[in-house]
């Protein structure tokens, strides 16, 4: 148990970085998310082959969809890197933080489920986080903000419809569909994309970024995939939540670190990451004590 949490940890950690990583490659978002994807999709053939114990032949509509959400995850990873490249990394990974608002908004509808207002109500509580660090950054950092909430909104979306085959598909199957499915996507899009590509940069990487991406691509994506995956087999649901809601956290902290991105944010920022990043961390913890809540008085019934 206690070397699954800190599987999980180290998995979070380096989802966390990919944002620094991309603010520190010369790459713009779309050639960054080619690049990511393409290696990536490499890596994943091996392991699928080693996990592979028999052959895999989900439903056609069932593969259809995971090559959709695929699509959506080369949209989301794109205005991700937008978001980076337009303002910086702490600004992108505060958007990134309200997935479990819109998450909340749109599970319903997509998944044909009630409305669970708690769960809209401790998503709503990140509004005023989000309000105080929009009005203390630089004007500059608003069309990043944007497209950080777009990101954050394909994010949400795709999550949402991972739900619907997660208990279908084996986790490594899904995943690597849908990063193939991506490269593929960016493959034929990539004339049209190129002009709405956030940045300017020529689509081979420089010398001093090959080292960056290899570690975005062997380190963020696909360690950080194995780590998680493992992780899971030993942990709750709420467990597993309440530490991946870390990673805008840890994003931030390393882009302090690593980028001095504290040199340049204002104390308000920070403390409007404070009220975010609270109303993140309160949603599961709230979340699990209403089940066992619920759970306690159906039982006594």
């Amino acid at each position: 148990m206690k070397r699954a949490y800190i599987e999980l940890h180290i998995a979070v950690l380096l989802y966390g970085l990919t944002a620094v990583l991309g603010e520190m490659l010369s790459l713009s978002a779309l050639p960054l998310v080619w690049w990511r994807v393409g290696l990536a999709s490499l890596c994943f053939i091996p392991l699928v082959w080693i996990a592979r114990r028999k052959r895999f032949s989900p439903p056609r509509s069932t593969y259809i969809a995971l090559v959709g959400i695929g699509c959506i995850i080369a949209l989301h990873w794109i205005t991700f890197y937008g978001a980076i490249k337009l303002s910086n990394a702490s600004v992108a990974l505060i958007c990134f933080a309200s997935t479990s608002l819109l998450t909340s908004l749109l599970e319903p509808i997509l998944l044909k489920k009630r409305f669970d207002w708690l769960d809209v109500g401790l998503g709503a509580l990140i509004i005023p986080g989000m309000l105080l660090i929009i009005g203390v950054v630089d004007t500059k950092y608003y069309l990043g903000i944007a497209v950080g909430l777009l990101s954050a909104l394909l994010a949400a979306i795709f999550s949402t419809l991972n739900k619907r085959y997660v208990a279908q598909v084996q986790p490594i199957d899904m995943s690597a569909i849908q990063i193939a499915s991506a490269f593929v996507f960016l493959s034929i899009g990539y004339p049209l994309l190129k002009q709405v590509d956030m940045g300017s940069s020529s689509f081979w990487p420089t010398a001093s970024d090959w080292p960056i991406l290899a570690v975005l691509v062997l380190g963020c994506t696909v360690l950080a995939y194995v780590l998680n995956t493992r992780s899971l087999r030993h942990l709750s649901a709420f467990s597993a939540n309440l530490a991946i809601s870390l990673e805008p956290v840890y994003g931030i902290i390393l882009a302090a670190i690593l980028l001095k991105q504290h040199e340049v944010l204002r104390p308000e920022f920070y403390l409007g990451s404070v009220l975010l990043f609270s109303a993140v961390m309160a949603h599961p913890i709230i979340s699990r004590r209403r089940k066992r809540k619920l759970a306690i008085q159906q039982s006594e019934a």
